[in-house]
């Protein structure tokens, strides 16, 4: 610690307090030493320390200039021994004899065991303490007392000034000369391994004003440090190419012990300010990566790192916002990208019968490799094969439908009878395909109802052509014991859950006015389920 080591009272070889005129003599004796090549030794140079005081004759000159003013003499002089009783006379001889640690012992003794200590005691046991740390080895423990004793000389420095400068009259500045002292201990804690927050707490006893100085030259170089990085990353965003936003982010996490010890040790609104700007600006990182380089993974990434990071108030509250919507917005990519065949599947047109069986083909193959991993994917997976079953069975009935309307104008059994079977085969082929496809229960019953309708209509309708024989038509009057009737209305009914014989009052009137049962009855039956299906595949 150069305010020790190189201080201008161990340089000059005095002790305070001290007179101008003894100043002046010390200063004459020692250029002419210089002059005749000779080095002087005094007693508490301190020797044993192999840490000697430079004694040439510019480091004279300048150590002598540096106890001219009152307030450097008073200054210096809280860094180097001071004999102020008979207790400095005695630690002083066993530092002559190269007894530090005797020296010590004893003014440590007294320290302990007096109330109120004699500034001179604080003083020598903390330029003892700053020796053994620049020999032995940097310990925080061992500052933190050195500290901690200054707070107490500090309280003491009007008696200090008193006794310095043998005179009551001095315009020397206590809030001057205590900030100096502070700036020597940082600056001193700074330049050592380990980090210069930890010492914080050894201000704690210092008055109001003195603490918050210390504690702003320990952290300000930290807040700065950590803001140049923010403004650079900052300006980075808005102004480098896009690609540097990479470089940036490991710009910026490398500053992130930093934060995180700041933080830890200190909780002021400075603190908490620089803290905040830090993670705001790690969550405008991930904004810009998922917006302009479209990289999610990336913006993943920095958004779960931002989200571990110290942050107060409306900043911790929108980092999580925002992890929270970035976490949808991948999770719906993670889905477009897991059922995008079957999105696509969903979109295709059928025309035919024959369509309809190569795209249930598709469906089960692709739906057989899905591999869902969530419980929400899960979900939409057993929604999306539900689709899958509703789009193809609409399909069928569709077709079914379409064949009796060309019945209306060209009865043709055998064509009516034709379609109905490749209807069958194929809902027959769905239901024992998807019986081994994770859907919902409504879906599941749906196809079953689909089956069950598709199959009493085949079932019925072969019965009419056996019936009808060689005609190709179908009778206009139609009796209760005729299957065909009374299985669609029970179907109709079943769906919709009309009373059956309102259906059958319908049908009669029906008949009676157009003639044509069949059509009516098998058109409301399929008009029915189709749009039963779709508004349950909705």
């Amino acid at each position: 610690m150069d305010k020790v080591f190189n201080n201008p009272y161990r340089v000059l070889g005095l002790v305070s307090p001290i007179t101008s005129k003894e100043l002046a003599k010390r200063t004459s004796d020692l250029e002419t030493f210089v002059d005749f090549g000779k080095v002087k030794d005094y007693p508490l140079d301190m020797s044993a320390s192999n840490n000697l005081p430079i004694r040439a004759l510019e480091s004279i000159k300048d150590a002598a200039r540096n106890l001219e003013s009152d307030n450097d003499r008073v200054s210096n002089a809280l860094f180097w021994f001071y004999q102020y009783d008979t207790v400095d006379e005695i630690a002083f001889e066993a530092i002559e004899n190269n007894n530090y640690r005797k020296a010590y012992e004893l003014w440590d003794s007294h320290i302990l065991s007096s109330s109120n200590p004699k500034f001179s005691w604080l003083i020598n046991a903390n330029v003892i303490s700053l020796f053994e740390l620049k020999s032995s080895g940097f310990v925080y423990g061992k500052l933190y007392e050195v500290i901690e004793r200054y707070g107490s000389i500090i309280k003491e420095l009007d008696k200090v000034k008193t006794n310095a400068l043998q005179s009551n009259k001095n315009i020397v500045d206590n809030s001057s000369i205590s900030k100096t002292m502070i700036d020597s201990l940082v600056e001193y804690a700074s330049s050592m391994e380990g980090s210069v927050l930890e010492l914080l707490g050894a201000f704690s006893g210092y008055a109001e004003d003195m603490k918050d100085y210390a504690e702003s030259k320990i952290i300000n170089p930290y807040i700065t440090e950590i803001q140049d990085v923010v403004d650079e990353v900052e300006r980075g965003l808005t102004e480098e190419e896009s690609w540097a936003v990479y470089g940036l982010v490991y710009k910026l996490k490398d500053k992130e012990s930093l934060v995180r010890e700041l933080d830890l040790y200190c909780n002021n609104y400075k603190v908490q300010r620089v803290v905040n700007d830090y993670a705001d600006t790690a969550k405008r990182c991930s904004v810009f990566a998922n917006n302009e380089l479209e990289e999610s993974g990336f913006a993943k990434d920095i958004i779960d790192w931002a989200h571990e990071l110290p942050a107060y108030g409306e900043v911790k509250s929108n980092i999580a916002d925002n992890k929270n919507k970035l976490e949808e917005i991948i999770e719906e990519e993670s889905v477009n990208k897991i059922f995008i065949n079957i999105f696509a599947y969903l979109e295709k047109e059928i025309y035919s019968i024959a369509d309809a069986e190569w795209l249930l083909n598709k469906m089960v193959a692709e739906l057989n490799v899905i591999t869902v991993q969530s419980a929400k994917e899960e979900e939409l997976f057993r929604s999306l094969a539900g689709a899958c079953a509703f789009k193809l069975i609409g399909k069928i009935l569709e077709v079914y439908k379409d064949t009796f309307e060309e019945f209306k104008e060209q009865p043709d059994l055998d064509k009516l009878n034709a379609t109905i079977d490749k209807c069958y085969n194929l809902m027959s082929k769905i239901q024992r395909e998807f019986l081994y496809i994770d859907i919902d229960y409504e879906t599941e019953e749906s196809i079953k109802k689909a089956y069950a309708h598709i199959s009493s209509e085949r079932s019925d309708l072969q019965q009419a052509v056996k019936k009808a024989g060689s005609k190709n038509y179908l009778p206009v009057v139609a009796t209760q014991d005729k299957p065909i009737i009374g299985g669609a209305l029970y179907t109709i009914s079943n769906m919709t859950g009309m009373n059956s014989t309102y259906l059958r009052v319908g049908y009669v009137i029906a008949a009676l006015f157009t003639g044509f049962w069949p059509l009516i009855v098998l058109y409301a039956v399929m008009t029915i389920i189709k749009s039963f299906i779709e508004n349950n595949a909705k």
